[in-house]
């Protein structure tokens, strides 16, 4: 009988070990990068997310935790998402060049990232909720919708205008142009990122105006159904009026007469950029004026090729009407330029530059 218990226990801790084994991976993988790294974790007001963050930077989860629900509310509102959102918002750094970004399963801030960033993230995460994983294989035709949606949220809850004025400086340089809108990678091989957000947020605008509050909601679940064969992304979007039953000439229109409003409001002329690419035997350089003299900010950008991804763009000032060329820091094989100014009175952060398109420099 000793030797029948003493089986019976051997047999029985063997058939708890894998028990035992998946108990600690998970706390491994799961709570435990949070106990062994020193993260914390706290549940928001409304017990539907939960807020993730360094030692030390308690006060700010706790403001986030306490705003969350209600921001998350108000932007499934506007995006016409009824379904509420149960995501992780983690305090511990967002990916370069982003204050936030929402990745299909959490939300990502960086600790100093404001209400606002984190209502356009909730936007998106959100709208995903409406389109759901095929909406993926449109991207390159929505993407302006998407950010602008985002953007347009952001601007309604922080009482920001939905047409504003950088809007009309991007029209009045010509680049507002719906076909290029619709094709993502050709968008970005021509114009400044930026430019996609505000423009697709003046669209929503439009939409929102010429079709009713729902829209962005219907245009977000049709899209979701679409499929995921190749489709040309004006094909995409006429099939979206047309299951939404909206005109999108109609839309156009509106949004191109949204931008010349905003154009009206600027405080003036633009600046006329005159460009030159000289070397001193020190490097290449342009050489920026305005030939208005305006004294407006001037800007410069730089990429290595049309392939190189917005996070490796490199800006700079325009200071005594120079700036060098970095190659050092250019690996392809060209190099483009940009030139722009910033809007009178914009924050540092931007988003009221105004840059014209990308042009080849010669290496």
């Amino acid at each position: 009988m000793a030797a029948v218990r003493a089986s019976m226990v051997g047999c029985f801790a063997l058939l708890m070990l894998p028990v035992a084994l998946v108990a600690w991976f998970g706390l491994l993988f799961g709570e435990g990068p949070m106990l062994f790294t020193g993260k914390r974790v706290l549940a928001s007001e409304g017990g539907a997310f939960r807020v993730l963050y360094q030692a030390g930077d308690e006060p700010r989860a706790r403001e986030v935790a306490a705003r969350v629900d209600g921001l998350s509310q108000r932007a499934g509102e506007l995006v016409g998402d009824r379904v509420a959102l149960h995501l992780d918002v983690e305090l511990l750094g967002a990916p370069a060049n982003h204050l936030g970004v929402f990745t299909g399963g959490k939300i990502r801030l960086a600790t100093s990232a404001d209400d606002a960033t984190l209502a356009h993230e909730l936007a998106h995460a959100h709208a995903w909720q409406l389109t759901g994983p095929h909406g993926a294989a449109h991207a390159d035709a929505t993407h302006f919708f998407d950010e602008g949606l985002a953007d347009w949220v952001q601007a309604r809850i922080s009482g920001d205008e939905a047409v504003p004025l950088v809007a009309g400086a991007i029209a009045a340089t010509g680049q507002a142009r719906f076909e290029d809108l619709v094709d993502h990678a050709r968008h970005l091989s021509r114009h400044d990122i930026r430019q996609s957000y505000v423009l697709g947020q003046v669209f929503v605008e439009a939409l929102v105006r010429e079709a009713g509050p729902e829209a962005p909601a219907c245009a977000l679940t049709e899209l979701g159904r679409l499929g995921t064969d190749p489709m040309a992304g004006l094909a995409v979007w006429y099939a979206v009026a047309a299951r939404c039953a909206f005109d999108l000439d109609a839309v156009q229109d509106r949004w191109l007469a949204a931008l010349d409003d905003a154009q009206s409001r600027l405080p003036g002329p633009l600046p006329r950029l005159r460009i030159a690419v000289r070397d001193d035997g020190a490097g290449p350089y342009l050489a920026l004026r305005d030939e208005r003299a305006l004294g407006w900010r001037l800007r410069c950008g730089f990429r290595s090729d049309p392939d190189d991804p917005p996070n490796r763009w490199l800006f700079s000032d325009a200071r005594g009407g120079v700036c060098p060329v970095p190659m050092g820091q250019l690996v392809g094989q060209t190099v483009q330029y940009q030139v722009g100014f910033r809007l009178p009175g914009g924050r540092d952060d931007g988003l009221q530059d105004v840059f014209l398109e990308w042009t080849d420099l010669e290496r």
